[in-house]
């Protein structure tokens, strides 16, 4: 169909008025992550996955590690992603079911499809639908998504580099 060629999902890039937008998008975000897996920490009740990355420890072999946790955590992916829930399901479920089932279906089916804890992901789902909906481009929901992958990614290797086998530093870590 027409509507889902490449050229026509990604239309115009972001206005400079869609910025505050995107980078109030991106912050919530993070700091739900960061909430979420605080709170369960402090509760026992895992509310948010961190995630554990098995990565070789030195020599070539963690080079491509990192260099495929960058292409493809940050980069790759969620373009694909987004041109997939908001391009081709989010914009096809609001228009056949509505904006409001739309938004919800293509957000649940996003954080499912991610696996672990959902509601993070699903909320972030939530956030680039709506994002996308203000900016009426997939470019911003791409930007902010990542933008958001690329801070997971920089915890990530900050984490191994302090010897953490997964991204959720503790308070004194993250103060080195």
């Amino acid at each position: 169909h027409q509507d889902y060629r490449l050229g026509a999902l990604l239309g115009e890039p972001p206005r400079a008025s869609a910025w505050g937008a995107l980078l109030g998008v991106v912050a919530a975000n993070l700091g739900l992550g960061v909430a979420l897996l605080e709170l369960g920490r402090i509760t026992g009740v895992p509310l948010a996955a961190p995630g554990s990355w098995g990565m070789a420890s030195s020599g070539v072999g963690a080079l491509i590690d990192v260099a495929n946790l960058v292409v493809f955590g940050a980069l790759l992916t969620p373009v694909a992603e987004e041109l997939v829930f908001r391009g081709v399901l989010f914009r096809k479920w609001r228009r056949t079911l509505g904006p409001v089932k739309g938004l919800f279906l293509s957000s649940v089916l996003f954080g499912v499809l991610h696996g672990g804890t959902m509601l993070p992901l699903a909320v972030s789902g939530l956030s680039w639908a709506l994002l996308y909906t203000r900016t009426r481009t997939i470019w911003a929901p791409i930007l902010a998504h990542v933008l958001n992958n690329s801070f997971s990614v920089a915890a990530i290797l900050v984490s191994r580099s302090l010897g953490v086998r997964s991204f959720e530093l503790t308070p004194a870590q993250a103060a080195v």
